[in-house]
């Protein structure tokens, strides 16, 4: 490959990530951004290889994710709106007459006009909260169910990374999570606490979920084709 192309390919990478896994992959985040993951032993020639002989394939991709990003059209925070939560649509009601900045009842969200402003931020800090009771719930079931002991839980800021999992049983999750459906979110929850079990995506990781959560590619399916409307 001539010096230009690796520049080219360098350019390409948004994140090189490596790790213990045994191959590499190319992920598309949301954002059109590209996260390369590979083995920690690999050499910057072969990983360049890699990424230019997927130059077709990460063009493709990128033009998808820019597409729904788009599509996504930001929030405007306004009278009527919808609003994801746990997979469905709910309307937003900007009233005066209530004592909450943001509060959810009788299927609306009820949003105090003061704080039309800064609404963005009240309804991320009130889906975080939310995400941690809920999801805490969930894990706490199907911990049980799969006699695993996890640490504890954090719900994050990440745009595309649906969950993750610490060496020493820490539990990461995106708040976004809580707008798809719960079956969705019982997917995830059950993918990260298999990775308390195996640490890769071997097929015995994946026999792990599946004995617990036979459906799991519907739930995956879900994810891929509508992970990019998980925002506001």
């Amino acid at each position: 490959m001539k010096q230009a192309d690796y520049r080219q390919v360098e350019k390409s990478i948004t994140r090189l990530i490596r790790t213990n896994r045994k191959t590499m992959v190319i992920v598309i985040e949301n954002d059109a951004s590209v996260t390369v993951r590979v083995p920690k032993r690999v050499s910057k020639r072969e990983i360049f290889d890699f990424v230019k002989s997927k130059r077709d394939w990460i063009d493709e991709k990128q033009r998808e994710a820019s597409l729904k990003a788009r599509q996504a059209r930001a929030k405007r925070f306004v009278e009527g709106e919808m609003f994801l939560y746990l997979g469905k649509l709910y309307p937003l009601v900007i009233t005066d007459e209530t004592s909450y900045a943001l509060r959810f009842s009788k299927g609306n969200f009820i949003l105090h006009s003061k704080c039309q402003l800064g609404a963005k931020n009240i309804f991320i800090k009130w889906y975080k909260r939310i995400a941690l009771k809920y999801i805490t719930q969930r894990i706490d079931y199907y911990s049980n169910l799969m006699s695993i002991r996890y640490r504890n839980i954090r719900i994050n800021n990440a745009q595309s990374r649906w969950g993750s999992c610490g060496l020493k049983g820490t539990i990461n999750f995106t708040w976004r999570l809580i707008l798809a459906p719960p079956y969705v979110v019982d997917y995830v929850v059950v993918h990260e606490l298999a990775h308390l079990k195996e640490l890769n995506h071997s097929p015995r990781f994946w026999s792990i979920v599946k004995s617990i959560y036979p459906d799991f590619l519907i739930a995956r399916k879900w994810l891929s084709d509508n992970g990019h409307i998980l925002n506001i």
